[in-house]
């Protein structure tokens, strides 16, 4: 052969090598790509599998620079987030009444029983149920109109609140009435003083479109002195009802103490 078909075949062995080391260098840098980019998407996927498991949607996935799959983390943690919120507002709004923020009769019945479990571990931490019922509360909605109730129930709920302690709990527990969990108590004589102080924080006047009004609230009491197991929290409500509505017939604006001959007399009616 001639040196120039020589040199010609020399130049095509170099182009070819040089494409083949070409493709083989392409190849490997797209494994290491590929290989890193799995990696961290069979990390995402195990860290799914955590949250969804776990159902803790606190948790969030790790942003550690600014590519395209940061932004994908970067997206999953703001979903996440909102839906922490959502869960958080629905969880709120199951436990607590809207117009007021006090609890509702689920969150009631949660405390009745854990103060009851707490009380049968413990004898000496009683506890106590007032049920508050608001004195001819349907005179105001007839004659200012349903807003000015509400105005009245919003500002008798943040004077409950304001004069109960960070262990007790107040529940909104219908229209116009209201209960409060009291714990770890000694005797009934505590379950008076704090009635008092209701009865009075309640009935200072509330002005309603420069119109002083004066509500009072007839309370009844039922302080647990049982170590029974078997008593549902409704058990607990109605004797507490029974002596409110003793309240309300001795001249309302004041509170009653429940005892076992309360029962008798109404269930022999």
């Amino acid at each position: 052969r001639t040196i120039l078909e020589q040199l010609k075949e020399s130049q095509w062995l170099l182009i070819l090598n040089f494409l083949i080391m070409m493709i083989i260098f392409i190849v490997l840098v797209g494994l290491i790509l590929y290989l890193l980019i799995l990696k961290r998407i069979t990390f995402f996927a195990i860290k799914a599998q955590i949250i969804r498991k776990s159902n803790d949607i606190s948790m969030r996935m790790p942003v550690t620079g600014h590519d395209e799959l940061d932004e994908l983390a970067t997206a999953i943690n703001e979903l996440l987030h909102e839906l922490h919120n959502t869960q958080d507002r629905l969880m709120h709004d199951a436990l607590y009444d809207s117009l007021t923020g006090l609890g509702n009769r689920t969150l009631l019945m949660d405390r009745i029983r854990y103060a009851q479990a707490v009380q049968c571990r413990d004898p000496s931490k009683k506890f106590a149920i007032f049920l508050m019922d608001l004195d001819d509360f349907k005179n105001i909605n007839d004659l200012y109109g349903h807003p000015a109730g509400d105005y009245i129930i919003r500002r008798i709920a943040n004077r409950i609140k304001a004069g109960i302690r960070e262990t007790d709990t107040a529940v909104r527990f219908g229209g116009d009435e209201f209960i409060i969990i009291q714990t770890d108590l000694k005797n009934s004589s505590e379950c008076e003083i704090f009635a008092q102080r209701l009865l009075t924080s309640i009935q200072l006047p509330i002005v309603w479109q420069e119109k002083p009004l004066q509500v009072s609230v007839s309370i009844g009491i039922f302080f647990n002195n049982s170590l029974k197991t078997n008593q549902n929290p409704e058990d607990f409500i109605r004797d507490a009802d029974i002596a409110m509505y003793k309240s309300k017939q001795e001249g309302k604006n004041s509170y009653s103490v429940f005892h076992i001959n309360l029962r008798e007399k109404i269930t022999s009616r």
